[in-house]
C-alpha cells in the first residue's frame, strides 16, 4: 500500500522477529524493552521510518512501520543485528538472538493495515498475559494512552486516532471477534 503523503516509494510494513529461545536470554523484560526502544528510536531519526505500532513479547516482537519500500529489509535486519549486539554487551556472550532474515511484509491495503495493527496490539491478550491490550506495558499502545508517567520511549504515530476516541478504538482492538469492524472516527 503506497502513500502519496510520504511519496509513492513509502509503504506500511509489518516486521517481526522471533528469538530462537523461549524467552529473551538472561535479561529482565524491562531492560529488553529499553534496548528495543533505544534501537527503534535510533532507526527512526529524521528521514527514517515512522513507528505506527510496537509490541515486545517474551520471545518475539511486532513492529508496524512506514518506510521506503527499498529500505524495509535493510531496516529490519539492521534493527535485529543492533539489538543482538546490545544483548551481547549485557551478557558478555556471543549470541544468535534472531532467526534471519526477520519476517517482513508490505501492507497491501487499508483492510490489511487494520488487521495488522489490531493483531499486533492483541498479541499479549491472545497469549493470556493481560485481559486488555491497553494494560500491556511493553507496547506502544500503553504509552499512547499515557499509562506511564515518564516520557514515551518511542515516537509513535497515532495511526488510528487513539487520542481522539480512545474508548471506541480500544473496544475495536479488544473485540475478540476476528471480523470486528472499525468505525471511522472522523
Amino acid at each position: 500500500m503506497l502513500f502519496p503523503k510520504y511519496g509513492n516509494d513509502y509503504s506500511y510494513a509489518h516486521i517481526s522477529g522471533h528469538s530462537n529461545k523461549e524467552r529473551w536470554p538472561y535479561l529482565p523484560m524491562e531492560l529488553v524493552w529499553e534496548i528495543f526502544c533505544s534501537r527503534i528510536r535510533e532507526s527512526t531519526k529524521p528521514g527514517g521510518p515512522h513507528v505506527n505500532a510496537f509490541v515486545l513479547m517474551h520471545n518475539h516482537f511486532h513492529l508496524l512501520l512506514t518506510e521506503k519500500v527499498s529500505r524495509i529489509g535493510k531496516t529490519a535486519e539492521k534493527l535485529c543485528k543492533n539489538i543482538t549486539y546490545d544483548f551481547e554487551g549485557y551478557t558478555g556472550e556471543e549470541l544468535t538472538l534472531f532467526d534471519f532474515p526477520p519476517d517482513q511484509s508490505l501492507i497491501s491495503d487499508f483492510k490489511h493495515l487494520r488487521h495488522v495493527y489490531r493483531y499486533i496490539y492483541q498479541n499479549p491478550v491472545k497469549a493470556g498475559i493481560v485481559n486488555k491490550a491497553e494494560n500491556y506495558k511493553f507496547s506502544s499502545l500503553y504509552y499512547l494512552l499515557g499509562r506511564k508517567s515518564d516520557n514515551t520511549p518511542l515516537d509513535v504515530a497515532d495511526t488510528f486516532g487513539v487520542i481522539y476516541d480512545p474508548i471506541r478504538l480500544l473496544q475495536w482492538i479488544n473485540d475478540p471477534k476476528p471480523d470486528a469492524e472499525f468505525l471511522h472516527l472522523h
